[in-house]
């Protein structure tokens, strides 16, 4: 899923938060506010998400080099021996 993709979502949440709060009775100006107020949780969630998962995938990238390198410099230092 891009990040255009991602991007979509809270606008489609905003759109049917208007609709589904007007539907509900509340007059048009507080159905946006509270649809805004839901997309930009979610946005806020989306955005948590993928920093996080970009986070795990950077520490894991970084925990293979440092295991091939260490396994590379203990073959040096046996080769050595």
């Amino acid at each position: 899923m891009t990040s255009r993709n991602l991007l979509k979502i809270p606008l489609l949440i905003f759109f049917l938060g208007i609709v589904f709060f007007d539907s509900e009775g509340v007059d048009v100006m507080n159905a946006i506010v509270k649809s805004f107020l839901v997309s930009f949780g979610v946005a806020l969630s989306l955005l948590i998400l993928a920093f996080t998962i970009s986070f795990v995938i950077t520490l894991q990238r970084n925990r293979e080099q440092a295991e091939r390198i260490t396994n590379e410099h203990h073959k040096k230092i046996e080769a050595q021996l």
